[in-house]
C-alpha cells in the first residue's frame, strides 16, 4: 500500500471533478484517468 500514490490519485480525481464538464471534458477525463491509475498502482504494491 502506497499512501503517497493514493493521496496523489485522490487529488487528481478531485481536480478532475473541479474542472470536469463545465470547462473541458477532455482535460477532466485525462486527470481522472491519471487519478485512477495512481490509486490502482498504489493498491498493487
Amino acid at each position: 500500500m502506497n499512501w503517497k500514490g493514493l493521496l496523489f490519485g485522490i487529488f487528481f480525481l478531485l481536480l478532475a471533478m473541479g474542472i470536469g464538464p463545465r470547462t473541458n471534458i477532455v482535460a477532466g477525463l485525462c486527470l481522472a484517468a491519471v487519478g485512477f491509475i495512481s490509486i490502482w498502482a498504489s493498491f498493487k504494491d
